[in-house]
């Protein structure tokens, strides 16, 4: 495995400070989710709510730009607008940010020329930047490891450093899954929901899971496989190192099928 590769996934899953960019008082909304989970695993390093309307929201200091944060964000929680984010990736880089996990939807998943070039627009930034990126068009990770509840999902009740660790394109399905498997009494340690896989894409993360002592199992819930050369060689990895991959491939074509 590349060493770029298993260091920009750690950097993505165990970062050592946050920015939650654009947000909102709201309970509900998901920056508003994703902090308290910071709060409620007891996340250790400083949690900075960005956004240039608020002096004060969920109960500590709002900062209006990244420029006027105490120190660099590890990590980026980017909950703004898809023609936003290459502008706030290249900031943080050139701060010293390591990781970023890209919300927004609006990409090549539209299928529209305009969402085709704003994908083709991140990729040149994640490529220049280096930055590791989890998504666009995701919902976030969890790394018991890091103590790092990422998804805006407040039914996850305990991170633990399980044997299973599942990566998955779908947002909503994938942690859907990891909390019946929790449910069951199988201890999940990470789950990753990679989206588009602009920046990182399921053959790091299998990669990074081989190298774990912790996982025992990787599961990956798959639409398009990206990398297709770099995917079977990660499975083959796993498979050297006795971790099997279970993996169910989305499909509605005779070829995806």
């Amino acid at each position: 495995m590349g060493g770029g590769s298993a260091s920009k996934v750690e950097a993505l899953l165990n970062p050592r400070s946050v920015a939650i960019l654009g947000a909102r008082e709201n309970p509900m909304d998901w920056t508003a989710r994703i902090f308290a989970n910071y709060q409620r695993f007891e996340f250790d390093g400083p949690v900075w709510p960005v956004n240039p309307r608020f002096k004060e929201i969920w109960g500590v200091p709002c900062y209006a730009d990244l420029s006027d944060l105490p120190g660099v964000p590890d990590h980026l929680v980017v909950m703004r607008a898809a023609a936003s984010v290459r502008g706030i990736l290249r900031e943080a880089a050139d701060m010293g940010t390591r990781s970023a996990t890209v919300y927004a939807a609006g990409y090549s998943e539209l299928g529209t020329e305009e969402g085709i070039a704003l994908e083709e627009e991140l990729r040149s930034v994640i490529d220049e930047t280096g930055l590791a990126v989890c998504g666009p068009n995701c919902l976030g990770s969890m790394s018991a490891r890091g103590r790092s509840l990422c998804l805006p999902d407040d039914r996850i009740r305990e991170l633990v450093q399980g044997p299973v660790a599942m990566v998955g394109q779908s947002g909503t399905t994938t942690p859907g899954i990891g909390r019946t498997l929790i449910d069951r009494g199988i201890d999940v340690g990470y789950i990753v929901t990679s989206g588009n896989e602009v920046g990182l894409a399921t053959a790091d993360y299998i990669n990074y899971f081989v190298d774990d002592p912790d996982v025992r199992v990787i599961f990956c819930l798959i639409e398009a496989v990206r990398r297709p050369q770099d995917f079977l060689a990660a499975c083959r990895r796993a498979r050297d190192a006795g971790k099997p991959v279970v993996a169910l491939k989305m499909g509605v074509s005779e070829g995806g099928r």
